[in-house]
């Protein structure tokens, strides 16, 4: 039953996610009311939309993916951004209770539980809206990197006044994680973070002019090196890169793409970010497991 109202909850927040991401304005402000304030409306004729149709998933399945009025089809964006949001919100306690070891609530245990899920959520959150920007407008909004760098901040904080539990030994890589080192100091981990960060993209970016990488990925990549830390940081981003060749090569043999081609690099850092917090641990343990003993 908590799994089911979190779910719910998560599909509000998904819709209101997908109003932000589709009303924002290049060099606009992510909270501007006049923009998402107003009414609902068809994308295509414009006429109001009713609450019965604004119902996170069940209208989307009940309309058939199209407008009650003008019949045009439904953008496939509001169902899969409400499932994904409502996964989030049920999943993001799982994976703290796993990566940070909560046996008990006792103490100041449940606060720290409880915050530490309320920054994982809005950070992921925060991810889909980006994902979301670049992919219609090619930019990363400058207030989304600040959050990110803002969660990370607090994030630190906490690892630090309760670092008698040891949480800045954990990472979403496990055991691999003493792999590559400085995992000592929780200081050093975020500044090689930030460090990584900007000579990977900063160097590809300054390199290239800016012509093989924005600098809105550069911003991003620091502020994701101050919330991962060392070593998240290095496979977060050095996936980025795999996922984006992928993606590309799948485009260019579909001849949807070529080879001077612009993609949006946002959503490949996004994906390879929640890959690395999910599924880490478990993509390590299959790449040793090619080289046994």
């Amino acid at each position: 039953m908590i799994n089911f109202i979190l779910f719910v909850f998560g599909t509000l927040f998904g819709s209101f996610l997908n109003v932000l991401s589709l009303r924002y304005k290049e060099d606009g402000r992510v909270f501007d009311l006049p923009k998402i304030s107003g009414r609902s409306h068809c994308m295509n004729c414009g006429h109001q939309i009713s609450w019965i149709d604004l119902i996170p998933i069940l209208s989307f399945l009940f309309l058939l993916g199209k407008c009650r009025y003008c019949k045009n089809k439904i953008s496939f964006q509001y169902p899969i951004v409400e499932i994904v949001s409502g996964l989030i919100f049920v999943f993001v306690p799982r994976l703290i209770s796993m990566v940070y070891e909560f046996r008990f609530l006792s103490g100041p245990m449940p606060v720290v539980f409880y915050g530490l899920c309320l920054i994982y959520t809005l950070f992921l959150i925060t991810l889909v809206f980006i994902s979301l920007v670049d992919l219609r407008l090619q930019i990363i909004p400058d207030s989304s990197n600040i959050l990110i760098l803002v969660l990370g901040l607090v994030l630190v904080f906490i690892k630090y006044k309760y670092s008698f539990f040891n949480f800045y030994q954990y990472s979403f890589l496990g055991h691999y994680a003493s792999l590559f080192g400085f995992r000592d100091s929780l200081l050093v981990s975020s500044l090689l973070g930030i460090f990584f960060g900007i000579v990977l993209f900063g160097g590809i970016y300054f390199l290239s002019r800016g012509r093989g990488m924005g600098f809105g990925d550069v911003k991003l990549s620091i502020a994701l090196g101050v919330f991962l830390g060392w070593p998240d940081i290095i496979i977060a981003l050095l996936g980025s890169f795999i996922i984006g060749s992928i993606w590309s090569i799948i485009l260019m043999v579909g001849k949807r793409a070529g080879m001077k081609t612009l993609l949006p690099f946002g959503p490949f850092i996004v994906l390879s970010t929640v890959i690395v917090m999910f599924f880490g641990v478990n993509i390590l343990n299959f790449y040793f497991s090619l080289f046994p003993n």
